[in-house]
């Protein structure tokens, strides 16, 4: 029996959360005796012979100049050239099966969908709302998405419009996807929701796949003796991911740990940006930035790590949730999106109410004065992880997916 050919087309390999999901599944999905898995990628960090890079410098350029036109114009991601090379790879023209993940960015164009739907079925994971909005990536608040978007609020949100063509957008891409052959999927229940109530995707099929991690790479460790939080963010000067809130929501825990004559230690994660907070006023808490980290690396930082907190204000269910539960390590974010699925108020971790500092601050304050309910969490959300987000349980659902998609078009042709 031939092997079902499946092409993923991602950002890049191993650099961001969501290529980097789809690169672990990759290798994943290569066991499969039934599957021949490889990516397609705009920019290629690795040596693997399955990833292609589909790009050049000179399309880049182009492209770059695309997306300051569309930008300016409001038709984001209309044209574009960096998909044009797909045709030249004898690969991809025999594609049984696509599953794509995020294609907004400025290196594809927003119809991409719907032609990759021509050649063969779309497996589109979302990691983000963007296919859902006129041309934001997550919409807060807002709730005209589910009607149809208008008169934006978040036109400088990623990514950014000059003028507002949302509703014009909404209604292309509710056009394109609705005449697609696409099957998509959630990696929150929460995401999966947002579908069924989405105009533009609600009448297509739709999975929910929550992500999957290595629980042998993330795994518990000794702690440090010392109480230690643990900040995790690709940029640590993110609005989306609380850099906002972060300054009022450390001022206000350095005055409980005075109050109280304690000391901690945070690590940070990501790149330094000190402009964001009032690090010299902070007489209780002491800051330890350790720039960006390899998997392996960052796993331990978790493990040392008594806390992991997250202040997002608008998010999917952000990988760092799952790491840090295999590693033992509770959790204290915010109550959007879909990180419910994971943190459990009081269980694995603690869920605040969304963008209140002071509830926030004392969610850390209740690991740092009861050990004991520390202890009770990480163990109840390491169980939890090894239960529902492990990577072999993801590719298992996404390898019966990628044969169920590929069946039904069989029969179909």
């Amino acid at each position: 029996m031939a092997k079902i050919k499946l092409t993923n087309i991602n950002p890049t390999d191993i650099k961001g959360g969501a290529s980097l999901a789809g690169y672990r599944l990759h290798k994943e999905l290569l066991g499969d005796p039934e599957i021949d898995s490889v990516i397609f990628v705009n920019q290629k960090y690795t040596k693997d012979k399955e990833v292609i890079r589909f790009s050049n410098f000179f399309l880049w350029q182009i492209e770059r100049i695309l997306n300051k036109i569309s930008y300016f114009t409001g038709l984001l991601y209309l044209f574009s050239v960096n998909w044009l090379p797909f045709w030249l790879f004898k690969r991809f023209r025999q594609t049984d099966v696509f599953l794509i993940r995020s294609i907004h960015g400025g290196f594809l164009p927003f119809w991409l969908p719907w032609r990759l739907s021509k050649k063969a079925p779309v497996i589109w994971r979302f990691p983000d709302m963007w296919a859902l909005t006129g041309h934001c990536a997550f919409a807060y608040n807002c709730l005209k998405w589910q009607k149809e978007c208008g008169q934006c609020p978040l036109l400088k949100d990623y990514p950014a419009i000059f003028i507002d063509t949302s509703r014009l957008l909404f209604r292309w891409k509710k056009y394109f996807y609705s005449r697609s052959n696409l099957h998509l999927v959630a990696p929150s229940k929460w995401m999966l929701e947002n579908i069924k109530k989405s105009p533009i995707l609600r009448q297509l099929p739709s999975y929910y796949i929550p992500i999957g991690i290595d629980t042998e790479l993330f795994k518990p460790i000794s702690r440090r003796e010392k109480f230690t939080l643990i900040i995790v963010s690709g940029s640590l000067k993110d609005k989306r991911k609380g850099a906002n809130v972060l300054p009022g929501i450390l001022r206000q825990l350095d005055k409980e740990l005075k109050n109280k004559n304690i000391f901690l230690d945070i690590f940070w994660v990501g790149e330094k940006d000190i402009s964001a907070v009032e690090f010299n006023k902070l007489s209780n808490i002491n800051n330890i930035f350790v720039g960006h980290k390899k998997e392996s690396e960052l796993a331990e930082y978790y493990g040392q790590s008594h806390l992991h907190i997250l202040p997002t204000l608008a998010d999917n269910l952000p990988n760092t949730i799952i790491e840090s539960l295999a590693c033992q390590t509770p959790v204290v974010v915010f109550d959007i999106g879909g990180c419910s699925d994971a943190v459990k108020h009081l269980k694995t971790g603690y869920l605040a109410e969304p963008a209140n500092a002071e509830d926030f601050v004392r969610g850390i304050m209740y690991f740092l004065n009861d050990s004991k309910a520390l202890e009770a969490c990480g163990k109840a959300g390491r169980e939890l992880v090894k239960q529902q987000f492990t990577s072999q349980l993801q590719a298992q659902r996404y390898k019966a997916l990628i044969k169920q998609v590929y069946q039904e078009n069989k029969k179909k042709l």
